[in-house]
């Protein structure tokens, strides 16, 4: 039954975009109801079938990281990563990106609505911003393309990843580790 429907869901997707293969299909959080080991093997067959060329999982732990890792060969995870919102660094997601070189598409890369303010108007944030001509979110994203297999997902059109190529320096990134317990 979940096939099927897996199945139904990307022929309309390749139907609706018009294309016979898409880059990335990601499987999105964990439904107790059915089984997502299944679930993950058929992404994997239609990567083999060519219907796919990457698989991405979401909103899981490490364990259902593994399991897809394993099961799948997977290309990426998707986890809220941000300054404010360093979870996926100390829960074992990021190493697990690290370790098999999987890009960890960091969602959610400003924290949630009420971080986007304060991150903008942040007195730091502001000074390292002045410093390098650019915007506070721009530094922020620039922080986050630090990390190893990160890719910020930016929701902002007017905050763009290819602006964020700052060079932050040593006082910039001892600034900024002062600014994450201010948060």
């Amino acid at each position: 039954l979940l096939q099927d429907s897996l199945k139904y869901q990307l022929e309309t997707l390749l139907g609706t975009l018009g294309t016979s293969s898409i880059p990335l299909l990601n499987l999105s959080g964990i439904d107790e109801n059915n089984d997502w080991q299944n679930a993950i093997k058929q992404l994997k067959d239609f990567r083999d079938q060519n219907l796919c060329q990457m698989i991405a999982v979401s909103d899981v732990n490490s364990s259902y990281v593994r399991t897809a890792i394993n099961e799948a060969g997977i290309n990426a995870v998707r986890y809220p990563c941000s300054v404010v919102n360093r979870e996926a660094m100390t829960n074992g997601i990021l190493d697990l990106c690290d370790r098999h070189s999987l890009a960890l598409l960091a969602s959610h890369p400003f924290g949630t609505s009420e971080h986007l303010s304060k991150l903008t108007h942040h007195p730091v944030l502001r000074q390292l911003a002045e410093k390098h001509d650019t915007t506070p979110l721009q530094i922020c994203l620039s922080w986050l393309l630090l990390t190893p297999c990160v890719i910020p997902l930016s929701p902002l059109s007017s905050v763009r990843i290819d602006g964020a190529s700052i060079d932050l320096d040593l006082n910039d990134l001892e600034l900024f580790e002062k600014l994450q317990t201010q948060l």
